[in-house]
């Protein structure tokens, strides 16, 4: 299998990928709090959600841009911590089906002050409804990558991310890590015998990453993407698929709303029922 990295911008560099040719954009972004209130006397003033704006602004542009690349039967999975996953969720909330919060146990207290830090987070979003009925829990457990062998500051195991994509993907699909990072997920890719794509922005991090992933990735070449072909018989068969699950996902939520619905509401309803009837 084909791995392609890039140093660049990937607001820029996903310009190039062709719509609906990527079944799995996997990355972990830069993110933390606004750096005005990194300070303790910061955290004390007046603050606002109007803080993340700036973030707001760019992961704005950059899930949608995600969408139009995925596939229609695409995944995306961002890591993030449970501060910012208040800023990705709306945006997510908008553009997918659904969202789900995966809680990623590492099996050690790491650093932090009264409650220290033992977990990290990852949102599983997905355009069409699954038809896995009995997967995983939503907590899963791996050990953190020791710091004697990291290449970047926040790397993610690659057994972690190698259940990620054997739950997404199948052999041959494409998967693109915008925030490429230590390249873990180009790794993953590799040992899986999926097409993958990177991106860094930063060409010292992108060179550390290439010194690692040589020679199994291609610096220069371009991906090879499906054909216009295959992608609209591809669609095709998700057009009859979501016709079925559409028609599953109405009776299912039907019976939802009859058996969750407020008793008092319900019995207002069937009360105004009866009138009618008379």
């Amino acid at each position: 299998m084909k791995s392609t990295i890039i140093n660049g911008d990937c607001l820029e560099e996903m310009k190039k990928i062709p719509d609906n040719s990527i079944k799995l954009i996997i990355t972990d972004p830069p993110y933390s709090l606004p750096n005005t209130n990194f300070r303790p006397k910061a955290r004390l003033s007046q603050k606002t959600f109007g803080d993340f704006s700036t973030y707001v602004h760019f992961f704005k542009q950059f899930i949608v841009e995600c969408k139009r690349v995925l596939r229609e039967d695409g995944d995306l999975v961002l890591f993030c911590d449970e501060v910012f996953y208040a800023v990705l969720y709306p945006i997510l909330y908008q553009e997918f089906y659904a969202s789900k919060m995966i809680v990623w146990d590492k099996g050690k207290i790491g650093m932090g002050g009264i409650w220290r830090r033992q977990f990290e987070i990852f949102v599983h979003s997905y355009l069409l409804p699954k038809k896995e009925k009995s997967g995983d829990g939503d907590v899963v457990k791996f050990s953190p990558v020791s710091s004697k062998n990291k290449i970047h500051f926040s790397q993610k195991p690659v057994d972690l991310l190698k259940k990620i994509i054997l739950k997404t993907t199948s052999e041959g699909d494409f998967v693109l890590d915008p925030f490429m990072g230590s390249g873990s997920v180009i790794v993953a890719c590799n040992e899986l015998k999926r097409e993958s794509i990177g991106i860094e922005l930063s060409e010292e991090v992108y060179n550390r990453a290439k010194n690692r992933l040589s020679p199994t990735s291609h610096t220069l070449a371009s991906p090879t993407f499906p054909t216009e072909k295959a992608i609209n018989r591809n669609l095709k068969d998700l057009s009859d698929d979501k016709s079925q699950i559409s028609a599953n996902a109405e009776t299912s939520l039907n019976s939802d709303i009859h058996q969750n619905f407020p008793f008092a509401l319900q019995s207002r309803v069937q009360l105004n029922h009866n009138k009618l009837k008379w």
